[in-house]
């Protein structure tokens, strides 16, 4: 099994990040971590420090603003992830890093999947993308950068105008990003295995 280990900041020792090495290195498995990571892990036969292209799962160990960004490289090549809360949250994270030890499922095959829809953003001008596309698990937010500024906004769905809004910003949600900023915003929550965008 070739498996991805993503460290955050929020593990500036690399403690959890070597309960989880040390969890794996009872597996016959072939572990990626970042270059960055070389001086500071100790070497042993399973690792190696590189980039990862083709994993098997991605094992995620952060908070949620990790685990987004995870997912976005992990959606480009349509990678597993299981993630690790070393957040204050965790909304996003499916163990706690007391519940370690449940990585062992990944080799006794005790897990289910889990399918969450994530979404692209790009912004155009004058017909020309200027940026993007942005691959999103939680949202996209058009508005007028910080400042709350009254703007005009139109949605469209498959070529067909839906609505006009007049307001500082349109938040589109994947129904996993329905409990963040478009809850905040008196938005629906969203089951998670809804097919559907909240806008």
């Amino acid at each position: 099994m070739i498996l991805q280990v993503i460290p955050s900041s929020k593990d500036p020792e690399l403690i959890y990040t070597r309960q989880v090495l040390s969890l794996l290195s009872r597996y016959d498995c072939t572990v990626y971590l970042d270059e960055k990571y070389r001086d500071r892990i100790e070497p042993a036969p399973f690792l190696v420090f590189a980039p990862c292209f083709d994993a098997d799962f991605c094992i995620v160990l952060g908070g949620d603003g990790t685990i987004m960004r995870a997912a976005r490289a992990a959606s480009e090549r349509d990678v597993p992830m299981i993630e690790v809360n070393l957040g204050r949250i965790g909304y996003l994270a499916e163990i706690e890093v007391e519940e370690i030890e449940m990585l062992s499922a990944l080799f006794t095959g005790d897990y289910y999947f889990e399918e969450r829809m994530m979404l692209d953003a790009t912004v155009y001008r004058d017909g020309k993308a200027v940026l993007g596309p942005i691959c999103g698990l939680n949202d996209a937010t058009c508005a007028h950068g910080f400042a709350p500024i009254i703007t005009d906004f139109e949605l469209y769905s498959g070529g067909l105008m839906v609505s006009h809004y007049r307001a500082d910003g349109l938040i589109i949600s994947t129904p996993t990003g329905s409990t963040a900023y478009a809850m905040a915003a008196g938005g629906p929550i969203l089951d998670t295995a809804i097919r559907a965008f909240c806008v």
